[in-house]
């Protein structure tokens, strides 16, 4: 087995949301609040079991990060931004960028070989909000 170099993947997504960006803001950011609709937020502790997040930065009322880790699928990066839209309402941008693990190739003994890795891919997808969002019906 050798070991090939490691692939950069990010999802990114936009969302119109019918509140304040103020409360926007506090559903994304207060602890206890966050620990509603996505983990508790752990600091700095790679050992902790199961999912966890754990806030990495902050431009307060604007944007904040996370690092995300999960046992089975590993590590990500995940930008939250906010701003204001017309009427008062707010914009939401989420930026997920997958840590990468190294891609591995196999290669046997007839001449065949196998590498598992996943292509880089940026999605930007635009949707209304027809039900509150999990994240505001904690706020």
């Amino acid at each position: 087995m050798s070991e090939t170099p490691a692939v950069a993947r990010e999802l990114s997504l936009e969302f119109a949301i019918d509140e304040a960006p103020e409360k926007l803001w506090h559903a994304l950011t207060e602890p206890r609040i966050v620990e509603q609709w996505l983990a508790p937020v752990v600091r700095n502790d790679p050992t902790t079991a199961g999912f966890s997040c754990e806030l990495l930065a902050t431009d307060p009322g604007r944007s904040v990060s996370y690092r995300w880790r999960d046992p089975d699928l590993g590590e990500s990066i995940v930008t939250f931004g906010v701003s204001e839209r017309e009427g008062g309402f707010s914009q939401l941008s989420v930026l997920q960028e997958i840590v990468p693990m190294p891609a591995v190739t196999m290669s046997g003994a007839l001449g065949c070989s196998l590498a598992i890795a996943a292509p880089a891919s940026r999605r930007v997808l635009t949707a209304a909000n027809q039900a509150r969002p999990a994240l505001l019906r904690a706020a």
